[in-house]
């Protein structure tokens, strides 16, 4: 009897340390290479591992007109590039962004963005202005 009880508890013991992890770090971070995104959001090296934090679990989508959850919402935020980037004083910064430049009409109704040239999606297909509609 003791002795099933004495199994259980190793491998109780055995699942815990098993979940806990081995303790090896990811290939890129072993080799001194730092996979934190630049200020910009983005790895400065594109083919370097990109570990997002607080990615912990799937998340329930990654369609941008789904995501409420913080899970979707941080991958998305870390994954995609805007127009405009949002300054820490707030202010608004073609830098790092797709825009070139942004024009906002007289009446503050409409926004005219001139695109950066030469941006293309991870395919290399070009970015255009009916990519930007489309979305919206």
């Amino acid at each position: 009897m003791w002795r099933r009880r004495t199994l259980g508890v190793f491998a109780t013991l055995a699942l815990v340390l098993a979940a806990c992890g081995t303790g090896t770090t990811s290939p890129s971070a072993s080799q001194g290479g730092s996979t934190e995104p630049s200020a910009t959001g983005l790895a400065e090296d594109p083919n370097q591992e990109l570990v997002l934090p607080g990615a912990d679990a799937d998340p329930p989508t990654l369609d941008p007109n789904l995501a409420q959850d913080s899970a979707s919402l941080q991958i998305l935020n870390s994954v995609q590039r805007p127009l405009l980037w949002v300054t820490p004083e707030l202010e608004l910064t073609t830098d790092g962004g797709l825009a070139d430049s942004y024009e906002i009409s007289e009446d503050a109704q409409t926004i005219t963005f001139t695109l950066k040239d030469g941006i293309k999606f991870s395919n290399g297909d070009p970015i255009t202005a009916n990519d930007f509609v489309y979305s919206w």
